[in-house]
């Protein structure tokens, strides 16, 4: 119907040369005057069709523009909010506990800004947005914290270990029913490595120290912010231990394959028990090796999660958390991060040394 009607009118006239032709001409459309006077209203029907099609592209346009403005910069009030509870972790680290137990995030949100770490309670700008604190890995996040990248449960039935590069020899790594059991000569290390292409990350390992084999009292290790040599397989990047021969969690700076050397103990936190008890707490080490009584303890032969939070705070800065079953044991700045650009050369990786079995139950890649 509506075409009938134009074609029944497309040869009337309009006096609306001046309106018609600057449309016309401000478009780049080619059009015919019927006479000097005016155009045909087809031709205007035309012109007011093309012009709301133009309006309705740029109302889409625009709005998405702005909408991932929005989004854009709730996430940059997420890295400073990150950065605050970071530096807020490290100036008032008595008061990490209590910032914790809060109830409400926005209570976290207020102690962040009577102490000064923040200027003022952030105001989300997307109407999707909400800022949530995650208690177990001390970050925020926009609506949700922890969402699974790669799950490792390390059992023959579902972990082939032929996929992955392992330095020394896979023939002192073996895939059992319940877990990797990782049997390391002695002075020498065993290590598995699996690609985690990420700037920002969490890691979660079960893992069991076993009793020594011949007196030794080693450990098991997570690599995170490591790259390796695809030749040598030799890595460059950091470690965390939980390191029975020093009775300490330690942070070792790798260069090449290697960390010989006190010089590259980057962090020491004591494991401190209580008297009678294998109730624990951890507390900033020295450089001495722990006690017999802290060695023999019962606790290193249970099984542990040790999780490491890295989070990228914007720049090419990284902030590392570690915990224990669930208890904080430190949050660093780590001083020579992989750059983002080049998170997907990233590797994690897991540690066995010294003649001490370690049973490795399963690996959780989050973010």
């Amino acid at each position: 119907m509506l075409w009938k009607a134009i074609g029944s009118i497309k040869d009337s006239q309009l006096p609306i040369h001046f309106l018609g032709g600057w449309l016309f001409q401000s478009l780049g459309v080619s059009y015919m005057i019927k006479s000097k006077q005016g155009v045909t209203l087809l031709e205007l029907l035309i012109v007011i069709v093309v012009l709301g099609v133009i309006a309705s592209i740029s109302v889409i346009y625009v709005g998405n523009i702005v909408e991932n403005s929005r989004i854009k910069a709730d996430q940059a009030t997420v890295l400073r909010m990150n950065q605050a509870t970071y530096y807020f972790s490290i100036g008032e680290a008595n008061k990490v506990n209590e910032f914790i137990a809060l109830e409400a995030d926005e209570d976290r949100v207020s102690m962040l800004v009577d102490l000064g770490y923040l200027a003022q309670p952030p105001v989300a700008q997307h109407s999707d947005t909400v800022y949530v604190f995650d208690e177990e890995h001390l970050v925020w996040c926009n609506q949700s914290c922890s969402t699974i990248l790669a799950e490792y449960i390390f059992t023959n039935t579902t972990f082939n270990l032929s996929e992955y590069e392992v330095k020394r020899n896979s023939n002192n790594i073996s895939v059992t029913e319940e877990f990797i059991q990782v049997n390391p000569p002695q002075t020498v290390d065993e290590m598995l490595f699996i690609p985690n292409p990420r700037d920002s990350y969490r890691i979660d390992v079960v893992a069991q120290i076993q009793p020594p084999l011949s007196g030794w009292f080693g450990g098991f290790g997570v690599l995170f912010e490591t790259k390796v040599n695809s030749s040598s397989l030799n890595d460059t990047g950091y470690i965390v231990q939980v390191d029975r021969h020093y009775g300490q969690i330690i942070v070792r700076k790798r260069d090449d394959g290697s960390d010989s050397g006190n010089h590259r103990i980057l962090l020491r936190y004591n494991v401190v028990f209580n008297e009678g008890d294998v109730d624990y707490q951890f507390q900033d080490g020295n450089d001495t090796n722990g006690s017999s009584a802290v060695r023999n303890n019962p606790w290193w032969e249970e099984v542990h999660t040790l999780t490491l939070n890295v989070q990228h705070t914007g720049n090419n800065n990284k902030t590392l958390t570690v915990k224990i079953d669930g208890d904080h044991v430190f949050t660093w700045e780590i001083p020579d991060p992989i750059p983002v650009d080049e998170a997907s050369l990233n590797f994690t990786g897991l540690r066995a040394w010294t003649d001490v079995p370690v049973k490795f139950y399963s690996l959780n890649i989050s973010q």
